[in-house]
């Protein structure tokens, strides 16, 4: 190095780093079959986007989705079964209004 100080800081917790005060990501290795690879890849360039952060976006959604999910069963406790979608869909939407997930 040129001189430079540089602060480096590890969070064993979350699995990330920083190098002065910027957060780095971490590497993951996933065994995918060639034809799904092949599909991420086209999909991320038609997005202009990467593998790497279509996976993460898509776990980050999936994690506030099912948050939202275990917030709502706490919430509502057991719907009536023999609600028609109809029902359900507008119940949904109160809940959601009501909590100002929206």
């Amino acid at each position: 190095m040129n001189g430079k100080q540089f602060e480096f800081t590890y969070d064993f917790v979350n699995c990330t780093y920083q190098i002065n005060g910027i957060k780095m990501k971490s590497k993951l290795t996933l065994s995918i079959n060639q034809r799904t690879i092949a599909k991420a890849k086209k999909i991320a360039k038609e997005r202009d986007s990467t593998v790497s952060q279509m996976v993460e976006e898509y776990i980050e959604h999936t994690s506030r989705v099912e948050e939202k999910l275990r917030a709502k069963e706490k919430i509502s406790g057991i719907i009536d079964a023999n609600l028609t979608a109809e029902e359900e869909v507008g119940y949904s939407k109160e809940v959601h209004k009501k909590h100002g997930w929206q």
